[in-house]
């Protein structure tokens, strides 16, 4: 029995909402990944507005930029600080990992019909 065309442009569009979803969160934990390399220490003020930077570094798990600030006078710091991206950074990667495979399942339930 032929699947009606209606019915495959509805089974369709989950799949590209998923597509979407997913190319998404690859490009965002791509730029996050990148940011150190792009734009170097100017990432890592110290507060706004201060003229304090910390060294920018690549945190791979959760993605972005690690910044660190030496202790001393400079930076009114008594023992030095790390600052890590959001650990809720960790749920994009899921998704980017995930997604492809859970793609195909979702494309292969669709054509199927």
């Amino acid at each position: 029995m032929p699947v009606s065309a209606e019915r495959r442009v509805r089974a369709r569009w989950p799949v590209l909402l998923g597509v979407a979803v997913w190319l998404a969160s690859v490009l965002f934990v791509a730029a996050c990944w990148a940011a150190p390399s792009l734009f170097g220490d100017s990432t890592c003020e110290l507060t706004r507005g201060s003229s304090v930077y910390g060294e920018a570094s690549r945190s791979w798990l959760p993605p972005g930029t690690r910044c660190t600030y030496e202790a001393g006078p400079s930076t009114g710091l008594a023992e030095e600080l790390v600052v890590d991206p959001p650990a809720r950074r960790l749920a994009v990667v899921a998704v980017a990992v995930a997604g492809g495979p859970a793609l195909l399942v979702l494309r292969r339930r669709a054509s199927a019909g």
